[in-house]
């Protein structure tokens, strides 16, 4: 890879080394790089056929509510937005 911050950051195993170099351009490294430093640093992700899979560790489990709430709970509903706007 051209950039040597994004190869301490992450191993990279293909086995097609040509089809690598063209999914991750070096705006791809960045945005991936930029990623890790906001969500997490054990972030891994992994390129299939025409899919992005991405998994962020942590501590709680996500998109599962609280059911001592109400669905209609302001916090409950923040802590959800937040996870979406995360993902997204």
């Amino acid at each position: 890879m051209e950039n040597p911050d994004f190869e301490k950051a992450f191993v990279v195993r293909a086995i097609d080394p040509v089809e690598v170099r063209y999914i991750l351009t070096p705006d791809m490294q960045l945005r991936l790089l930029s990623l890790r430093s906001r969500v997490s640093k054990d972030i891994r992700i992994s390129f299939r056929r025409s899919h992005v899979f991405i998994t962020l560790p942590h501590e709680k489990n996500w998109m599962e509510p609280c059911l001592k709430h109400s669905a209609f709970d302001q916090g409950q509903l923040n802590v959800f937005l937040g996870q979406m706007t995360a993902c997204f």
